[in-house]
């Protein structure tokens, strides 16, 4: 797997939620493409092709996938 743009964190402290806590509050941020009234969106994406899961988890290695859209400045709707 390549990534086009990778950033790395090592937490120093230990989480204090569960994986269900975890997909509950990325799934109210998921990403949704940008509506005509819309100059930028952003929200999670799914890690894996074909899966309900926000994150991609090996041991204590969590994958996210932050997504983020900009309409160019011509193409938004007038109000």
């Amino acid at each position: 797997m390549w990534f086009k743009n990778l950033m790395s964190y090592r937490l120093t402290k230990p989480l204090e939620w569960d994986r269900n806590q975890l997909q509950t509050q990325l799934e109210s941020c998921q990403f949704h493409p940008c509506g005509a009234q819309d100059q930028s969106k952003f929200g999670w994406g799914y890690p894996l092709r074909g899966s309900d899961l926000f994150y991609f988890s090996v041991g204590n290695h969590i994958l996210l996938v932050a997504k983020r859209k900009k309409n160019p400045t011509g193409k938004r709707g007038e109000a």
